[in-house]
């Protein structure tokens, strides 16, 4: 018998990436309070550009280092994904913030100019904003697999609580009653699969502009399991079972399937 382990596991999997969303937003907010705690020097004189930021040459304290160890304290080891992980700060502020900020942080051999400074809270603040999306649609991958699961496990005990039943131990009445909730465990799984494209289908927005396809997902989350769609293969196992047990009690009942 096929069971919904499968949806287990994907139940596990969201709530261990919740957890990790929520702990690198938490990760994020200590960052910025760091980095605001910094005093930013003025951009101007002769000094070094990358990329738009500036560091005079007066202005050579340990900023930029102060801001690339709080990154490295407080989001480093929630950086990347459960598929890569980047493996220096650098690569690490590039995935989380952006190219031109890690480039700069790493570069600038000066003080934190007000223009980086600036910068650095803004891409922070802005991967908050990601996180808090992504939280929002793990959030409701949760629900739709725990509703999922309800009904998966109801089929999947009727049928188990049958599997070792001789047919001919049971009354014919008994029999037609067995296939006929069957059919009704038909139903239930389409309903099911149904109800999971549907939300499949749909986006969690941050705003008009930013949404995440509950499809991507996923496909995301899964991509490293055997079942990349765990409830749909969860229904169409438990389908083929209750498809099986149909022919058996015809086949007992009637002598064909």
């Amino acid at each position: 018998m096929t069971d919904c382990c499968p949806v287990g596991r994907a139940r596990r999997r969201v709530a261990d990436e919740l957890e990790r969303t929520r702990e690198k937003q938490r990760a994020l907010d200590r960052f910025e309070s760091d980095v605001r705690s910094i005093t930013a020097t003025p951009a101007g004189g002769q000094g070094t550009a990358v990329d738009g930021f500036v560091a005079t040459g007066a202005d050579r304290t340990a900023g930029h280092r102060q801001v690339r160890r709080a990154f490295e304290e407080h989001v480093r080891p929630l950086s990347g994904d459960a598929l890569e992980t980047p493996t220096t700060v650098h690569e690490a502020i590039a995935t989380e913030f952006s190219r031109d900020v890690a480039v700069a942080l790493a570069t600038v051999d000066g003080g934190l100019p007000s223009r980086l400074k600036q910068a650095v809270l803004d891409e922070s603040a802005r991967r908050r904003d990601e996180m808090a999306l992504t939280e929002r649609a793990l959030d409701r991958e949760r629900q739709s697999l725990d509703a999922a699961c309800e009904h998966l496990d109801e089929v999947r005990a009727w049928l188990d609580d049958r599997v070792d039943v001789r047919l001919s131990t049971r009354e014919f009445g008994t029999l037609v009653a067995w296939h006929g909730r069957l059919d009704d465990h038909h139903g239930t799984l389409d309903d099911v699969a149904a109800r999971r494209q549907r939300h499949l289908d749909r986006t969690t927005a941050m705003d008009v502009t930013v949404a995440l396809s509950h499809r991507t997902l996923a496909e995301y989350l899964y991509a490293e399991r055997s079942a990349t769609f765990p409830v749909l293969d969860a229904c169409a196992s438990l389908a083929a079972a209750c498809t099986a047990a149909q022919r058996g009690i015809r086949t007992h009942l009637f002598g064909s399937a």
